[in-house]
């Protein structure tokens, strides 16, 4: 027998399906709480792996030189990033105690993480590469949101998403579509039925530029 979580999905997906896209609500509290009781731990599982390769693989392959993490978690990312010749790695996210476990478990003296809300983080910082990892979901205008790190990029840079595979993600990357152009794509399956999608972007403007110097 179905339990009522399963009756909360159908409920959300169907009004996604008709309303169009909505935000996963946590609160700040909820995010304290469940980096604390270990809940995210399971982001280090083998499970997961496929997924972080591949945002691994673009940041070495293009030789990505400063990278700015949103939602940066207790470092799992930052963890697998060490072994690039990057210089430098700022992670970001709105759990303290994330943050916390990301600079004390992962130490690089090329890393720096902070505390912030990432709907309203701002910096005279500019970076090869922002990476929006299983966050795009948790945000209620995700344009808004991605259109306010595109002035922290640098000309040339590239903008890595990568979401779980949902009704809400769905309707989310059609929404960043708006804003950026896939500039390649993978879709990683995991035996378990677990199913991702890792998207490097550009932004529409910078796309247009470069047509513009064909």
């Amino acid at each position: 027998m179905r339990g009522p979580g399963f009756l909360v999905k159908h409920i959300t997906n169907a009004r996604i399906l008709a309303f169009g896209y909505s935000g996963e609500r946590v609160s700040n509290d909820d995010w304290e709480r469940l980096y604390s009781s270990g809940s995210w731990k399971r982001l280090e599982t083998a499970a997961e792996a496929g997924r972080y390769s591949i945002i691994v693989g673009y940041c070495e392959v293009l030789q990505k030189k400063s990278i700015l993490d949103v939602a940066c978690g207790h470092g799992v990312l930052a963890e697998r990033l060490k072994r690039l010749n990057y210089e430098k790695y700022l992670g970001i996210d709105v759990s303290a105690v994330a943050i916390n476990e990301a600079s004390t478990g992962h130490p690089d003296d090329r890393n720096r993480y902070l505390v912030a809300q990432a709907e309203e983080f701002s910096t005279d910082e500019h970076f090869d590469v922002i990476i929006f990892n299983e966050c795009i979901n948790y945000f209620d205008d995700p344009i808004a949101v991605v259109t306010r790190y595109l002035p922290f990029l640098n000309p040339s840079g590239h903008v890595l998403v990568s979401m779980y595979d949902t009704v809400r993600s769905r309707a989310a990357w059609k929404l960043l579509e708006r804003a950026m152009s896939p500039a390649d794509s993978f879709n990683i399956a995991h035996m378990s039925s677990l199913s991702w999608t890792v998207k490097l972007m550009v932004p529409l403007l910078a796309e247009n530029n470069d047509a513009k110097h064909e």
